[in-house]
């Protein structure tokens, strides 16, 4: 048995509320909160073992409690092999998670590959486990939770897939979410890649019937829209990083997202809809640069509720409500070059349909706004992936 000492935390994503979470960008925000508390840690800790599973047993639970020294965020009551004919790996319990987004504690856990499948790594969770989102320990609970790696051994055993995924999920009891579908593959680097980019992913996102009553934030938003029913979002992007994501590189903690492009991303909250198109990168002082476009049919609503749940600033929401047709007549970024091959573009903004509105969300110079409606600072691109904290 292996005992570990005192977590570190673990650098996830800084979580926001209100008008800090539009400032926040789209990376961060609710809906990727208990992914980013419950899976991307565990998804890093089976990443940097993967290099040891060779040795057997015995040395990955070793080594799995030396990296716990290393300010991961992590801790275990014990660290056993699992002596299981079947697979390969370590049985942890009383596993602690702790980052920026929050604190997971699981009574139990496993990592293990198939001696037939040594490239592909399995997390086994328990079906309930107790988080804090900021607010306090909760029950979670989870139904059917699965989580996969594969490794690719030719390439440093960067991740060339990553799965995730959970039936209904409740939160003290209350129901949270029915479905969540996370998929990432290795991908080219693109003639759009940010120049610091060095690899990327494709990512493609499903999350169903998440409650606003699990979730104050939402539940905010709810009153203020005037809507009921579950929110489901749908999107799909590439994320580029500036390092190949190898078990070395995690384990020393230097990987940060270097681009973030949104080919599609679709919400539906009640009877309103909104889809999301865009593209963030860091700018020389690490705010964000890039552009959104936000299309909807509901954007006087949506305008609205965002003021009253102060999700925007009440000046700013007057001042484009009054515009609103010209602000979705402004050319995006880039669509000016047209086709020409000299400048190709970076994303294609797709023309609103019938009854829509284009909604433009600029990032530049270190600054934000609506169309030509100053909004404030730019927002911080997101923080490492992985890594110690100051």
């Amino acid at each position: 048995m292996l005992t570990t000492p005192a977590a570190r935390p673990f650098p996830a994503p800084r979580l926001r509320t209100g008008w800090r979470a539009i400032q926040a960008g789209p990376v961060d925000g609710v809906p990727m909160r208990l992914f980013t508390v419950i899976l991307l840690p565990l998804l890093i800790l089976a990443a940097i073992l993967a290099g040891v599973w060779l040795g057997g047993e015995t040395l990955a639970a070793r080594e799995l409690a030396r990296l716990s020294q290393a300010g991961l965020g992590f801790s275990a009551t014990s660290i056993t092999p699992l002596r299981d004919p079947s697979r390969i790996g370590v049985h942890l319990t009383g596993a602690g998670l702790t980052g920026t987004a929050g604190q997971l504690h699981l009574a139990e856990a496993d990592l293990s590959v198939k001696p037939l499948s040594p490239t592909v790594l399995r997390l086994d969770l328990p079906a309930s486990a107790k988080v804090d989102l900021g607010a306090g320990p909760q029950d979670l609970g989870l139904s059917d939770p699965r989580a996969s790696l594969r490794l690719l051994p030719l390439s440093g055993l960067v991740p060339g897939r990553l799965g995730v995924s959970s039936g209904p999920m409740t939160l003290d009891g209350t129901p949270l979410a029915e479905k969540l579908v996370l998929n990432a593959q290795l991908a080219p680097l693109g003639h759009d890649a940010p120049p610091a980019s060095v690899s990327a992913y494709d990512i493609n996102l499903s999350l169903q019937g998440l409650s606003p009553q699990a979730l104050p934030e939402l539940a905010g938003a709810a009153e203020a829209l005037n809507v009921s029913g579950t929110l489901a979002l749908i999107g799909q992007g590439r994320l580029w990083l500036d390092a190949a994501p190898t078990p070395m590189v995690l384990a020393g903690g230097h990987l940060r997202p270097s681009g973030l492009r949104i080919d599609g991303a679709e919400l539906q909250f009640g009877p309103l809809t909104a889809r999301v198109v865009g593209m963030l990168r860091p700018d020389a002082q690490g705010r964000a640069e890039g552009a959104l476009a936000i299309y909807t049919a509901d954007a006087g609503p949506v305008l609205d509720a965002a003021a009253g749940a102060g999700m925007l600033p009440g000046s700013a929401v007057k001042l484009a409500g009054t515009m609103l047709r010209s602000l979705s007549a402004m050319p995006m970024p880039g669509e000016a070059d047209g086709d020409d091959p000299a400048k190709p573009r970076s994303i294609n903004w797709p023309a609103p349909t019938a009854g829509q509105l284009r909604l433009p969300i600029l990032f530049a110079d270190g600054r934000m706004s609506f169309g030509p409606i100053p909004l404030g600072p730019a927002p911080a691109f997101p923080a490492p992936i992985a890594g110690a904290q100051p």
